[in-house]
């Protein structure tokens, strides 16, 4: 994609990308992907959690074979800029990016922690 630059793990490093290897940048995990316009990953709590908090555009790959990806998705969908795409099919990624990079920001913000208390409170009798 032009003008793209890539963010990539200590351990991939394709040739011909304009790319950075995170290992390179003196930040933690959570910065880089805050400082990012978007996020190439598979389904997965961490990274979909944190994009969404974070404002930060999300393109996931399937992942059939994991239990909890249709309930992820969904979760993404609603709470996040997402887009599914098979990263293996650079038309599919390319497009699922451009979508993403196009909308506006959309942030959610965390509330498990509330729920969390609403649910105890009750049951320990502390209200």
């Amino acid at each position: 994609m032009a003008g793209a630059h890539w963010l990539l793990p200590p351990d991939y490093s394709p040739a011909g990308l304009h790319a950075t290897n995170v290992s390179q940048i003196d930040m933690s995990f959570i910065d880089v992907l805050a400082s990012s316009d978007a996020v190439v990953t598979k389904v997965g709590y961490c990274t979909f959690v944190e994009a969404a908090c974070n404002g930060v555009g999300l393109v996931s790959a399937p992942r059939d074979d994991w239990p909890e990806s249709e309930h992820l998705i969904g979760w993404a969908k609603q709470n996040g800029n997402f887009s599914l795409a098979d990263i293996e099919d650079t038309d599919e990624l390319r497009a699922a990016l451009t979508t993403v990079l196009a909308r506006s920001h959309k942030q959610t913000f965390p509330s498990g922690a509330t729920q969390a208390i609403d649910i105890i409170e009750p049951i320990a009798k502390l209200k």
